[in-house]
């Protein structure tokens, strides 16, 4: 261990059978940089990478929240004349949002939390849960905040 100084034996004995590359220091003594090998990767590179993957993370975000917005203005659009609940249920693109899988049950509920709507049965379909007891039944806002609730108590 070239230019290493250890204070404890047991860490440099512990790690003696390590190359330098692998030897992480918890402490402020200072070491030759020298016995850094080939496979040292500057922080700033380490940086940049973690950067670039949370943009593109982000970027995958965006899509799929304008992907959601779509859907659900096409789905509230198409629908809001229809008194048939199956109907409203089976539209093409409340079947996309659904088929999001659990991606889409953050968007839902922010939907929710900015007006009560139909949003239940996509819900139910995705997680399924179904925090709306028999007495709120058929009271759009009362299961809007069940499911609300849902979402606080579940990390949503």
């Amino acid at each position: 261990m070239n230019g290493m100084n250890y204070s404890n034996p047991a860490v440099a004995t512990a790690t003696s059978a390590l190359t330098p590359s692998e030897i992480y220091l918890d402490t402020a003594e200072e070491f030759d940089t020298s016995d850094v090998v080939d496979n040292y990767i500057p922080w700033e590179i380490l940086l940049g990478e973690a950067v670039s993957l949370l943009q593109r993370e982000t970027a995958a975000e965006k899509e799929l929240r304008k992907k959601f917005s779509e859907l659900a203005e096409t789905w509230k659009e198409e629908t809001k004349f229809l008194s048939s609940i199956s109907d409203i249920i089976i539209h093409p693109a409340h079947m996309q949002i659904i088929a999001m899988g659990p991606k889409a049950v953050s968007l839902i509920l922010n939907r929710l939390k900015e007006e009560a709507d139909l949003w239940f049965w996509a819900l139910n379909f995705i997680t399924g849960e179904n925090p709306v007891t028999q007495d709120i039944r058929g009271n759009v806002k009362a299961m809007s905040e069940a499911w609300l609730e849902w979402g606080r108590k579940n990390g949503y």
